[in-house]
């Protein structure tokens, strides 16, 4: 099936191009989602957990931290290695 874009005048099917501009903005569109659902959440009140480094951190609405627990570090793997996560 190929993409396309609705419009009250016609359906038309985009360009390579195009595609390719729109997929190239979703790693922003992800972190303004990202973002905006932290805000979100404190904004209700809510905590967060967020990772700093190698520690997972719960943020509460009045900007405090605590402690939650290390992390275990970030291993890189070659492409198409497969790991078993226990």
């Amino acid at each position: 099936m190929e993409p396309t874009i609705n419009s009250t005048e016609e359906t038309r099917t985009l360009s390579e191009e195009e595609i390719d501009f729109l997929e190239s903005q979703i790693p922003a569109q992800a972190v303004a989602a990202t973002q905006a659902a932290f805000w979100d959440a404190l904004t209700r009140g809510e905590k967060v957990l967020v990772a700093e480094g190698n520690q997972l951190i719960e943020i509460s609405p009045d900007g405090s931290k605590r402690f939650i627990e290390n992390l275990a570090p970030n291993v890189t793997l070659p492409i198409g290695k497969e790991i078993i996560v226990k």
